[in-house]
């Protein structure tokens, strides 16, 4: 998922939307722990400081100068249970990308992801501002994201932004020449021939473990729990298409890996 320069713009600010069941959580506080992470880990710039609370227009002009393709505003919810991720009806190509993103964060997180969502306000136009003001500014991509509710981030809240970030990173950070191939018997259950694959494709040995028809599936990136993928980057390129040979197979995962389609 390429989707250019990523400003992150942590909701509110430090102290402010506390939930009543959990009071040492705020969302402000949250976010922004979230939004340093990363920026220490991906050098994505912020929209504010701990305690600054700039104006939507002023965030998205931020951005704006830091030469955003992409904006991302980070929220958590209340009481609303769920993932869910707002994107612009200006752009309803947005939608697949949110789509993507937002189940990769609830997967991690272990909680119902609610969907990839416009809001309409006024004019035809979006009512957050953010989004809104992302779009009068010219930027291509800009996403508000309700990673959860206040509450299902309240416990292990470190630990939950860390899985957090650690989707933003895989999935809008990931080099090509960083994803790992990995292959995976679908049926029956061969751990010998997956890893015999593996290994060919990584060069490290000279002969292709012979399969047959519809034993493999190819993926990029790596399965999540009972066999869903982990995040999108781990998109399936064999699925249950026939194959006859591993070297098929193969052929499939490095011409996905260098174009990013298959044909």
């Amino acid at each position: 998922m390429n989707l250019g320069k990523v400003v992150f713009d942590p909701g509110h600010i430090n102290g402010v939307n506390i939930d009543p069941k959990y009071p040492d959580y705020s969302e402000g506080t949250a976010m922004f722990e979230l939004a340093t992470m990363l920026n220490n880990d991906t050098g994505s710039p912020l929209t504010r400081g701990a305690y600054e609370r700039p104006p939507l227009e002023d965030r998205a002009a931020i951005a704006k100068r830091y030469g955003a393709n992409t904006l991302i505003s980070l929220h958590t919810n209340y009481p609303t249970l769920g993932t869910i991720i707002y994107y612009s009806v200006k752009r309803p190509q947005d939608k697949a990308i949110a789509e993507q993103l937002g189940q990769a964060i609830a997967d991690a997180l272990g909680i119902k992801f609610r969907g990839a969502v416009t809001y309409p306000g006024k004019n035809d136009n979006d009512y957050y501002g953010i989004i809104r003001y992302g779009v009068e500014q010219g930027i291509e991509h800009a996403f508000l994201v309700e990673h959860g509710a206040h509450a299902e981030l309240a416990i292990d809240t470190k630990n939950k932004l860390k899985k957090i970030a650690q989707v933003y990173k895989s999935l809008l950070f990931m080099e090509e020449s960083e994803m790992k191939i990995k292959v995976v018997p679908s049926n029956p259950p061969d751990t010998w021939l997956a890893m015999g694959i593996a290994r060919y494709i990584d060069g490290e040995l000279s002969y292709v473990p012979d399969v047959k028809p519809n034993d493999i599936c190819v993926q990029l990136g790596g399965l999540g729990e009972h066999g869903k993928l982990a995040t999108p980057t781990a998109k399936l390129i064999v699925g249950t298409n026939m194959i006859d040979t591993a070297e098929q197979a193969i052929a499939w995962a490095k011409q996905y890996k260098k174009t990013g389609k298959i044909y």
